[in-house]
């Protein structure tokens, strides 16, 4: 199958998390990542109580951050699973810090489109060539010009920047007079390469983060003092997600020494009240804000001039090969650091972001003996971990990927929490109805009210005693057409099929076309029907089986067919359609269909899934549906003419928690003000669950396009869905 795909090269995002106070550990990573292009959009968080809040894991997911780089006491899979990315403690060998590292000296190469937007001629880089613990000139000059430990010069020799003239910024005169000048700091040497992003701005997706006054212009002051690393590390994030803004740190010993190039509009932002008085005694003018939150934007795109877009021939699972020109990467002579080839364009990437997902996606046991080479799924966007230049030619970048189908990824998520999936036997008679009437996306031929009816008239009823008095008395009404239908299936069961004639279902369908149809997809059945001569047994005879001669099948006489004197012919539904209903499938594909009809980019679905605790051999609960539209997921119980349990309704949710899907879905037949549907509401409201659990009534499973369902993941008054939404035409 051609499929267009785009090519990327970048340098690798980070995260970095270190204990409170630890200022020790800043200054040393500051150090190794000194020559990294993108030195100042490695963000860092503090191991603190609040680590694990809403806006911290909101600001991590916007910076598309690739690997999380623990030095902190906390443990790697805690770190995973509440920033859902790979995190690994860096050490002296294969995962240390510098293997994460895109050198700045290692782009030699600039792409063609490059001269239409900049070029590399700069008078003067400033930067800082040590990081002095206690001095606050050398602080103030690493943190904001940027820190490089060796001499530029010969750094840069044979890369993009060998023409520029680096300078030393060592006093507190040099930083005065080119503190505001930012970009001739070489902390923003990546804006030469990088000219230009994309991307600042919010979205109908997700919440708006940004301040609701400030920021828009004027010079901004963060002041701290040295040895507040929390001060510290919120103005280095609050850089890395406002990069065009004048954003600017003074360490608060610093002040006094650079009053004279302070004006009164600039604005002094403080993260306590005890800084905040002590710039009142300084006797300045300027504003001063207390802030400790964070503010920041949507997700930005950048290095778009190292995209490359091509047209692939791929099929939908499997391993295949992509490459990168070469002419289109960072280095042409081969040496540099690592880097990441993002792909994306496929549908096949449109997963939620998972810390180890990435892992279905490489090749066999793809780099074994390179733990930190990674691949990471996230935003729809697959990014690899890139180190195989060659020195000796030119040629472009290989990589391998694998695709793996919608029930992997599935099979993996739930594994990842010791649980297993198993299909059932419903899965199957769902897969035959799908199959029968042409694919899921002509499902609606059977998704007809009209259709409903004629199918619930034309199911035999179990009447008998003995089955009757079979079932549990406690069984709800799915439940027990359920168990129905599984007796019918071992034919333990055996009944007389409702046969009608053609003007009796034209009464209830109304629509020949429709009839038509479900004729032509042998749905409805065409044949004769009367009573054995000999044993009076029930005969049913399909017109396509009738013969010359025709035999009774209990008795196996002889019979004839009588002649039929009104010349009407009998029609019945087929079988499989008569297990669907008792085995509540039809309920299933309703559902299945409102998300066909609202015409989704991708989507995929598992029915009928039993899942079962490590080691277990009962099932611990069951799902009828599981779901993915574009690159969420979500879990579905259906019913047809009943309800919802309040066990079932817990066990949903407890298996959607632990697998962190999207969304829930509650799918039946009834009207949307039945009581029973009220109380479903007010007991979900009482859950207190932070994802939309929607509801499905027959108002909207009937007609599915009369809703636009991804309204409901919009951000209304800067929230989200939460808890129940009744799905309304």
């Amino acid at each position: 199958m051609t499929k267009t795909i785009t090519t990327k090269v970048r340098p690798i995002r980070k995260l970095f998390i270190i204990d409170s106070h630890d200022i020790g550990t800043f200054e040393k990573v500051i150090s190794k990542i000194s020559t990294d292009i993108e030195f100042i959009f490695n963000i860092f968080l503090i191991n603190d109580e609040n680590i694990f809040s809403d806006i911290n894991k909101e600001f991590v997911k916007r910076h598309n951050i690739d690997i999380v780089l623990n030095l902190s006491v906390l443990e790697n899979k805690i770190i995973e699973d509440n920033f859902l990315i790979e995190s690994i403690t860096p050490n002296d060998d294969t995962t240390k810090i510098e293997r994460f590292v895109t050198y700045f000296y290692s782009i030699s190469n600039l792409p063609s489109a490059f001269s239409k937007y900049n070029d590399t001629t700069k008078d003067k880089i400033l930067y800082s060539n040590k990081y002095e613990r206690g001095n606050y000139i050398s602080a103030m000059s690493s943190i904001n010009f940027g820190l490089l430990n060796e001499e530029p010069k010969k750094l840069s020799s044979n890369s993009v920047f060998e023409n520029i003239k680096f300078i030393s910024c060592e006093t507190i005169q040099t930083i005065k007079e080119n503190i505001f000048d930012k970009e001739s700091h070489y902390s923003r040497i990546h804006n030469i390469v990088n000219p230009f992003s994309t991307g600042y701005g919010s979205s109908i997706y997700e919440i708006d983060y940004s301040h609701p006054e400030h920021f828009k212009k004027d010079i901004y002051i963060f002041v701290s003092s040295l040895n507040d690393l929390e001060g510290i590390i919120y103005f280095w994030n609050m850089r890395a997600s406002n990069p065009s803004k004048e954003f600017f740190w003074f360490p608060e010993e610093s002040i006094k020494d650079m009053n004279s190039v302070l004006t009164d509009e600039m604005i002094f932002i403080v993260t306590n009240e005890n800084l905040e008085n002590k710039i009142k005694n300084c006797s300045l003018k300027n504003k001063i804000l207390v802030l400790d939150k964070l503010y920041f934007y949507s997700t930005a795109t950048s290095w778009n001039l190292y995209e490359h877009t091509q047209t692939l021939n791929i099929q939908n699972r499997g391993d295949f090969s992509i490459s990168h020109p070469i002419e289109k990467s960072f280095s042409t002579f081969g040496i540099g650091g690592a880097c990441i080839i993002e792909i994306s364009g496929l549908k096949n990437f449109f997963y939620p972001t998972h810390s180890k997902i990435g892992e279905l996606f490489k090749v066999g046991k793809e780099n074994s003996s390179f733990p930190e080479r990674f691949t990471h799924l996230n935003n729809k966007k697959l990014s690899k971990y890139y180190l195989d230049f060659n020195p000796f030619e030119m040629q472009d970048l290989y990589v391998q990927i694998k695709l793996p189908i919608f029930k992997e990824v599935v099979e993996f998520l739930f594994d990842y929490k010791n649980l297993k999936l198993k299909s059932t036997k419903k899965t199957f008679i769902l897969e035959q109805l799908i199959n029968s009437i042409g694919g899921l996306y002509e499902v609606n031929q059977l998704c007809d009210e009209r259709v409903f009816k004629l199918i619930e008239i034309m199911t035999p009823t179990v009447q008998t005693k003995k089955m009757i008095t079979s079932l549990n008395a406690s069984l709800d009404h799915d439940k027990a057409n359920e168990t129905i239908g599984n007796e019918l299936n071992m034919s333990n069961i055996q009944f007389k099929p409702i046969i009608s004639e053609y003007s009796n279902i034209k009464s209830e369908i109304k629509d020949e076309n429709i009839i038509q149809t479900l004729y032509n997809k042998k749905f409805l059945l065409r044949g004769k029907s009367f009573n054995c001569s000999h044993c009076s047994s029930y005969i049913w005879l399909p017109f396509e089986n009738i013969n010359r001669v025709n035999y009774c099948d209990t008795c196996n006489n002889e019979v004839q067919i009588p002649v039929n004197k009104d010349g009407n012919d009998k029609y019945r539904i087929n079988q499989l359609l008569i297990n669907a209903y008792h085995q509540g499938q039809l309920s299933t594909l309703f559902l299945l269909n409102f998300f066909t009809e609202n015409t989704f980019f991708t989507l995929d679905f598992l029915s009928n899934q039993e899942i079962f605790k490590q080691g277990n051999k009962k099932a611990h609960t069951d799902l009828d549906l599981i779901i993915k539209i574009g690159n969420r997921i979500g879990f579905a119980e259906c019913k047809s003419t009943s309800t919802f349990s309040k066990r079932q309704i817990d066990d949903l949710l407890d298996i959607g928690r632990s697998i962190k899907c999207d969304f829930y879905m509650l799918s039946c037949l009834k009207n949307k003000d039945d009581i029973e549907i009220l109380e479903t509401i007010k007991y979900i409201e009482t859950k207190n669950i932070n994802k939309p659990v929607f509801i499905f009534t027959k108002e909207v499973l009937f007609k599915p396009k009369s809703v636009n369902f991804y309204k409901y993941f919009e951000v209304e008054a800067n929230k989200f869905k939460q808890g129940p939404v009744l799905l309304a035409r």
